[in-house]
């Protein structure tokens, strides 16, 4: 039950974070960004241990770990105008994304079909970023490019726990789904971050895809997760 009331809590805190964002009251948004955040890591905890295998899996050890950095590079990007900063929040969430891919990597090694949809995912990002009429990214395209591969790497990887999707139908759909809506949500702050236009309305649009993203990265952990091994 705490599970449900965590994520309810995390719905209402998102929509006040986009109200707030709508408004242009800059203290009620780190309010409740920061909220939004820290309940995405209290939604992981309970459902956690809502489910029925007691001790914490390295799976779910490695999911916590990247659902803290994504709440570190929130915390980053919140203040907005430090060059510093900014850097942290991507490096934190780069992180996060190593740390999601390896848990990843529970489910089967690099297959054929990972390594192809890595390679079409970046090759879309790419042609958005190398596109000077949308995007500028200056100085730090280097970084971005790799960051982009790493994202493309994490939602790639995700795919691979369809292996176990008869054993795991709940969790793998919230796993999936999550890592996709993560994707998304990195996509749009290309264009608010760096787009050739005033597109900052993007972070507002992209708020309820990113936090219900983690949001679904944590409820997933409300059933445990079965692989073959284990049988």
């Amino acid at each position: 039950m705490e599970t449900i009331i965590s994520f309810a809590m995390l719905l209402v805190s998102i929509l006040a974070l986009v109200i707030s964002r709508i408004k242009g009251i800059y203290v009620l948004m780190v309010i409740f960004k920061t909220t939004s955040s820290l309940l995405f890591l209290v939604i992981a905890h309970f459902a956690q241990k809502e489910c029925k295998k007691e001790k914490k899996t390295t799976y779910y050890k490695l999911m916590s770990l990247g659902l803290f950095f994504s709440l570190l590079g929130d915390v980053f990007l919140v203040i907005k105008g430090i060059d510093t900063l900014f850097i942290l929040g991507v490096f934190s969430f780069a992180c996060a994304h190593i740390f999601y891919t390896i848990a990843f990597f529970q489910f089967e090694k690099m297959s054929r079909v990972n390594l192809i949809l890595t390679i079409l995912l970046f090759s879309f990002l790419f042609w958005l970023m190398s596109n000077k009429e949308w995007v500028d990214l200056g100085q730090l395209k280097p970084m971005i490019l790799g960051y982009a591969l790493l994202l493309s790497l994490m939602a790639a990887k995700s795919f691979s726990a369809l292996k176990y999707y008869k054993e795991n139908p709940y969790f793998v759909t919230l796993t999936i789904l999550g890592s996709l809506l993560f994707f998304v949500s990195d996509c749009l702050l290309l264009f608010a971050f760096f787009g050739k236009q005033d597109l900052s309305y993007l972070e507002t649009v992209n708020n309820p895809i990113y936090y219900v993203g983690q949001g679904l990265f944590g409820l997933s952990f409300r059933k445990e997760l079965i692989l073959k091994k284990d049988k």
